[in-house]
């Protein structure tokens, strides 16, 4: 069967599932899912993990452009295993290489988890560029 290249398909069982490439919120949901599953397939015996979040307070006040722009490059640079990233204010998703829809909402995920914050999906279906998810951010984080 041939994959429409519209959707991100995963197999499971001999069967492929796929989910439609503009459906923000589901990708979201199996985001979450897959690493909260990561965390628990760590194979190592229950020890009390330590989780810590930042808080809104501590990273939002007087957080610059750049600061912002470091922290989305970092978090990228991890989704994508790639150092050599470098994020500018006028980068597009098609400007970084397996920058795609999944990795894009992975990374809206981790930045949402690493800077307290919750966007909304109408803004992530709208960012057009890096310097618009900046923009956004730091209105949230004032």
């Amino acid at each position: 069967m041939k994959r429409d290249s519209r959707l991100n398909g995963s197999p499971l069982r001999n069967c492929w599932y796929w989910i439609n490439d503009t459906d923000i919120e589901s990708k979201r949901i199996f985001t979450i899912l897959m690493i909260l599953c990561s965390l628990a397939e760590t194979g190592q015996s229950a020890a009390g993990s330590a989780l810590t979040v930042p808080s809104r307070e501590f990273l939002g006040n007087g957080m610059g452009d750049q600061e912002i722009l470091d922290v989305l490059t970092r978090v990228l640079r991890d989704l994508l295993m790639d150092d050599s990233i470098l994020l500018k204010m006028d980068t597009r998703r098609e400007d970084v290489p397996n920058w795609d829809s999944l990795i894009y909402i992975n990374f809206i995920v981790a930045v949402e988890i690493e800077l307290g914050v919750k966007f909304k999906v109408a803004d992530v279906e709208s960012f057009a560029n890096v310097g618009e998810i900046v923009t956004g951010l730091r209105a949230m984080l004032q």
